[in-house]
């Protein structure tokens, strides 16, 4: 006759458990990475657009975005150093 160890049959149960709740940190884990990076992207192309339109307001461009040029714009280059600067200090 087979005897079945209660024992036996708990720790294969606390094993299981143990492999679900790892898989599912690990899914939870990655997810939250996932949605850090793709937040970070969505605000630093939000930004660089503001960056440029504001860039495009000092040069004195009127129009369409698409269109400022900032060639040779003094104003533009300054803010862009300051910038620049400030990125520097942040670090």
């Amino acid at each position: 006759m087979l005897t079945i160890d209660k024992d036996s049959i708990n720790i294969k149960i606390r094993i299981y458990i143990y492999i679900y709740i790892y898989i599912y940190i690990y899914i939870v884990y990655t997810y939250i990475i996932f949605i850090s990076f793709i937040s970070r992207y969505f605000v630093s192309t939000v930004l660089q657009f503001q960056l440029f339109q504001s860039l495009c307001e000092i040069s004195g461009h009127t129009g369409e975005l698409h269109t400022c040029d900032l060639y040779r714009s003094r104003e533009a280059g300054r803010l862009l150093s300051y910038v620049k600067f400030a990125k520097i200090l942040i670090k």
